[in-house]
């Protein structure tokens, strides 16, 4: 069943345009899948308590995005110069290359080569998430991420960007003269 739908669906390219909604993805697979794995297309997070092989795919990309972000977290608090403590979640497992390509995410010459990079280096920990079973349940979930990665690159704009930073400094302005410390978040 998972290789039928698999090999219906238009594939993603990071960069390009989306070639499908994650709605009307998890419509075509609704004849198939039960509602435990619809939901798991849609919410990893919350999928990830269920037993069996869904939970089990939905805890792996969340503890590789997981290590992901506390490796951006560690890395932004060590420029700050503030307490990452606060910002780490736990998960389970560690891979080297996570960390590794956090790292030379940082190096990017600007934000975003380092969010393109950092969205490349998801796009890998989701093939490896899919090569495990390339025509099981990982990989049309795996699938249903990288539709997600791909929307959210293609809603990157520049002038919304530069809304975004204006918003950003207008707020630190305002914390400034407040004199209330420099809000850290989370990747």
């Amino acid at each position: 069943m998972y290789a039928y739908l698999l090999s219906t669906l238009p594939s993603p390219v990071l960069g390009d345009p989306p070639p499908m909604t994650l709605s009307a993805l998890v419509a075509q697979c609704r004849p198939f899948l039960d509602d435990e794995a619809l939901h798991a297309l849609q919410e990893p997070e919350a999928a990830a308590t269920a037993p069996g092989e869904v939970g089990s795919v939905a805890r792996q990309w969340l503890d590789g995005e997981r290590q992901l972000r506390n490796a951006v977290a560690r890395k932004r608090a060590t420029g700050w110069g503030v307490s990452v403590e606060p910002y780490l979640r736990d998960h389970t497992g560690f891979r080297v290359d996570i960390e590794d390509g956090v790292i030379r995410a940082f190096d990017a010459p600007n934000p975003l080569e380092r969010e393109r990079a950092l969205d490349e280096l998801r796009w890998r920990l989701l093939d490896d998430l899919a090569g495990v079973v390339p025509w099981g349940f990982a990989a049309l979930f795996a699938y249903a991420r990288r539709l997600h990665l791909v929307d959210d690159r293609a809603r990157r704009d520049a002038e919304e960007g530069r809304r975004n930073l204006r918003a950003m400094l207008e707020e630190l302005e305002r914390r400034h003269d407040a004199g209330i410390a420099p809000e850290v978040h989370d990747a």
